[in-house]
């Protein structure tokens, strides 16, 4: 899941420096919804690409605050069919006819308030684009419900697209003839489809700290990072052998076809002096409920015996909970200790209130 700012942003005015460069007037409207601002970073991106209007939507009714307060209240919605009422003044669409719609993915679909989105305007005649911002869900999961909407009321679908970069978002607005592309988009190189993510990092030169956080990531170690800053550990970042892809559609059908035969792949480099550690923070994204299968890995190479194992995990919508029989499975046949795991969602000081509950830090 996604989570949704307080106020609501409708921008008709003066643009902001960095969209100077577009066009001035613009028949697009950019309409949104967020929850954490990761949607929002995403419009005002294609507001600079194409110079369009900015119209954010928020509910009348906000989101609780709480993560797991919001899931209920949000899957409540799916399950009732409830179009949330929308608090945003909605101007006349008009004259604007290019359309992009963007929102988190929740549950592998748009969040109720774009149904509410379609029962407010009829789109007839305009083209929509969707676009997303998921940890977990391709593009092509919410797809079918815009498509339902969008044939409702007459209007052309574009294809869709899942934020992931700038420089990708870019070329997707150039493939369905938005934007032209960037001298920049030209002369750049395409990553290659075996090079490891840019957001890699080094890991510190090891103390004699008797704590270690280890963390499998292909978005980045936020979480890593503050748990290692506040325990004092060390770190060390898991990497496979055989590099995953670098673009989501890519990685998550490898990370499919691993767990359905079973694969446990091989980890690049070496966890030194393993023996001095006592607790270990094990991190992973949730794919499919689970750890990815690399995780297993770390627990064939590894003894983990007399250990305390901390669990962590980054997922959108899927709870700690769905993970934790795996890793005392894992775990099981070193007859370590497991300790109550936390989902990160950004939250820092919900963070450190899970390492004080387990006694970690004081």
């Amino acid at each position: 899941m996604g989570f949704l700012a307080a106020a609501s942003l409708f921008i008709f005015g003066k643009q902001p420096t960095q969209v100077q460069a577009a066009k001035k007037s613009s028949s697009s409207l950019i309409i949104y919804f967020s929850k954490t601002g990761n949607t929002a970073r995403a419009a005002r991106q294609i507001q600079k690409e194409t110079g369009g209007k900015l119209l954010r939507i928020t509910p009348k009714k906000a989101y609780p605050n709480d993560y797991d307060a919001t899931t209920r209240v949000a899957q409540n919605q799916i399950r009732r069919n409830i179009h949330p009422a929308i608090k945003t003044k909605l101007p006349s669409i008009k004259k604007y006819r290019h359309i992009y719609i963007g929102y988190p993915t929740w549950w592998g679909q748009p969040p109720m308030i774009i149904h509410t989105l379609f029962d407010r305007y009829n789109f007839k005649g305009k083209t929509i684009t969707p676009f997303t911002t998921s940890a977990e869900s391709p593009m092509s999961s919410s797809m079918p419900v815009m498509r339902r909407l969008a044939k409702k009321d007459k209007a052309k679908l574009t294809k869709g697209y899942r934020y992931t970069s700038n420089s990708g978002l870019h070329n997707f607005l150039v493939s369905i003839g938005a934007v032209k592309r960037s001298k920049k988009a030209k002369s750049s190189k395409a990553p290659s489809q075996n090079q490891t993510p840019a957001t890699n990092v080094t890991n510190p030169t090891p103390t004699d700290s008797k704590s270690l956080v280890v963390y499998f990531s292909m978005s980045g170690q936020r979480a890593a990072e503050e748990i290692q800053r506040l325990t004092n550990s060390n770190i060390f970042r898991i990497q496979a052998a055989d590099p995953y892809p670098t673009t989501y559609d890519s990685y998550a059908q490898r990370g499919d076809n691993e767990r359905r035969n079973n694969i446990h792949p091989a980890i690049r480099g070496t966890i030194l002096n393993w023996d001095q550690y006592s607790t270990i923070y094990v991190g992973f994204p949730t794919w499919w409920q689970q750890p990815p299968m690399i995780i297993h890995t770390l627990f064939d190479q590894y003894n983990f015996s007399g250990k305390t194992i901390v669990p962590f995990t980054t997922s959108m919508s899927t709870p700690m909970s769905a993970s934790m029989p795996y890793i005392r499975q894992m775990a099981a046949p070193y007859n370590a200790t497991v300790l109550n795991g936390y989902r990160y969602t950004g939250d820092n000081a919900g963070l450190r209130t899970w390492l004080q509950g387990l006694n970690l830090i004081k």
